[in-house]
């Protein structure tokens, strides 16, 4: 094999999310003549990034104070909130709802725009951004660090055999490499596993995030409108909720979070997604407008119990690639920021391992995280009883432990043959689409010919343990329609449509047997989001 080209940096970011932007900005803040790089496998920065999304300003002030005078794409302020039970037919909104749920002084943001934003703040400090790029394989030296990344190939496969290989790769080498990529990365979950940094937490919890943005039809709702959902069609089946956000009076973002410990393995976030829409309080809203965007994305939302050590020899893990989000706030972009921003300073110090602990439990983002640490756990009891709970526990300044211990996600389904079939929701077009639909609004591409990015561990276990067991939950979980059983008379297979693939890593987290592993198409392949 020919030698590798080789580029050398300071710091490297392997992501070009909020997490990332933020910690290569503060770095070169601090250190102005450093080499610092950003990778990004997206088309460009923001194509891969979904999110509700609400901004809390503390990181953005602290970051770069100046950003009301430099056109930041921050959105309107929170000007009016609601919390909503729904039931199948109606929608009775909270009296009263906790002040950790409360978003005043917050900001509705498009996160793609914000972070496109952020890169040409970064790159005008001198950093180098690289989009289409696959960080496909860490790099490690001869004393056991983290020296950097591999680009540009498929390297091994979950065996250790040699993988095909589409292009070239370049070995980009770096003193500090911080993994940026968002939930469940593809390089986070090998160096978690390789220095055992999750040993003694608690297991990692996940959920789904379905967005659509939409324009009305006719002006409705005032700049800033906030409103957050729970109940129906979720009801006792999964955790989560939806949300609506208002950019102006015919611009809205909305969509529905399922939190991926559910029981059930025929249950579709994205058939609940649609179903949502048809609630009357919804469908008169929407009725008339346009569908304009379309994004899934997995969340990370274990929170401090099951938050990793974030530090090895060589770098660190930042944003939702360790889980940084302050789910019990329905917030994390601010977090994301805050992460980056602290490893940033604590590789600036140059260690070789951070020390981002001391500054991190120093900070208001432990605070918030400390302060929360029980949601995840308590909403594992329901919403009702939960929620009652986790609130009493705020009053009280969380000063116990008490929450259920987090149990990983994929162990949660029970058997089909135990449950009632989920009924199926019509599409009409209009306002409920099918998933063919929802990939031509997210620009879904993949270059044909080349490798698979999907990986099945045993080929055979989907047919020996999926199918007959659970009834194939791929085909249910997957948003993007990607699984898909072909049955011969009593003989099925699986069918992988791998071009449909939205990068949400739902299929990497929920597989009953944690037998697929995701892994990274060539640059550029994948969603092409604009302003989600």
């Amino acid at each position: 094999m020919p030698e590798r080209e080789r580029l050398d940096y300071e710091l490297l970011i392997v992501g070009a999310g909020p997490a990332g932007l933020a910690a290569a900005i503060r770095y070169k803040q601090l250190r102005p003549q450093a080499m610092v790089c950003v990778l990004e496998k997206g088309i460009s920065v923001g194509a891969h990034l979904v999110s509700g999304a609400l901004l809390d300003l503390h990181a953005l002030d602290e970051l770069l104070p100046d950003w009301r005078l430099s056109a930041a794409p921050v959105g309107p302020a929170v000007a009016r909130e609601r919390h909503v039970h729904l039931t199948a037919r109606r929608a009775r909104t909270l009296p009263w709802w906790p002040s950790f749920l409360r978003h005043d002084g917050a900001h509705i943001v498009r996160l793609g725009l914000l972070c496109q934003w952020l890169a040409a703040r970064a790159e005008a400090l001198g950093v180098d951004i690289f989009t289409a790029t696959v960080a496909s394989e860490p790099l490690f030296g001869a004393d056991g660090a983290l020296n950097g990344v591999l680009t540009g190939d498929f390297g091994l496969d979950e065996r250790g055999r040699p993988g095909a290989r589409w292009q070239p790769g370049i070995a980009i080498h770096a003193r500090h490499t911080l993994l940026a990529e968002g939930s469940r990365g593809h390089l986070g979950r090998q160096i978690i596993r390789h220095f055992g940094l999750d040993a003694g937490r608690q297991s990692q919890n996940y959920a789904l995030g379905i967005k659509e943005l939409w324009r009305l039809s006719q002006p409705h709702r005032a700049n800033g409108e906030v409103w957050h959902s729970f109940g129906w069609p979720l009801g006792g089946l999964a955790g989560g909720g939806g949300f609506c956000y208002a950019f102006d009076d015919q611009l809205i973002a909305l969509g529905l979070i399922t939190h991926l410990g559910y029981r059930h393995p025929g249950l579709s976030p994205y058939d609940e997604m649609q179903r949502w829409k048809t609630h009357p309080h919804l469908a008169t809203l929407l009725a008339g407008g346009e569908r304009i965007g379309f994004g899934a994305r997995s969340l990370t939302l274990g929170g401090l119990p099951a938050l990793p050590r974030v530090t090895f020899p060589g770098g660190g893990l930042i944003g939702d690639d360790a889980g940084f989000a302050v789910a019990a706030r329905l917030m994390g972009i601010h977090a994301a920021m805050k992460s980056g921003m602290l490893m940033a300073e604590a590789c600036a110090d140059g260690g070789r391992e951070p020390d981002f602990a001391t500054r991190f439990t120093a900070s208001w983002l432990y605070d918030e995280l400390w302060r929360t640490r029980a949601f995840k756990g308590a909403m594992r009891l329901g919403p009702w009883l939960g929620g009652a709970l986790f609130t009493l526990d705020q009053w009280l300044g969380s000063v116990i432990d008490w929450a259920p211990p987090l149990r990983a996600d994929h162990l949660q389904f029970v058997a089909a043959r135990r449950l009632r079939p989920r009924p199926p929701v019509a599409k009409d077009g209009q306002l409920t689409f099918t998933r063919t639909d929802s990939l031509r609004r997210a620009g879904v591409r993949h270059a044909e010919g080349q490798p698979g990015h999907l990986l099945l561990r045993d080929a055979q276990r989907p047919l020996t343990v999926n199918w007959p067991r659970y009834g194939g939950p791929e085909t249910h979980y997957c948003p993007a329609g990607v699984y898909e059983y072909l049955v011969d008379g009593d003989q099925p297979r699986l069918v992988l449509h791998t071009a449909h693939c939205l990068h949400c890593k739902t299929c990497d987290i929920l597989d009953p047997g944690q037998n697929i592993v995701w892994r990274p198409p060539q640059g550029g392949d994948g969603p092409r989001y604009v302003g989600l």
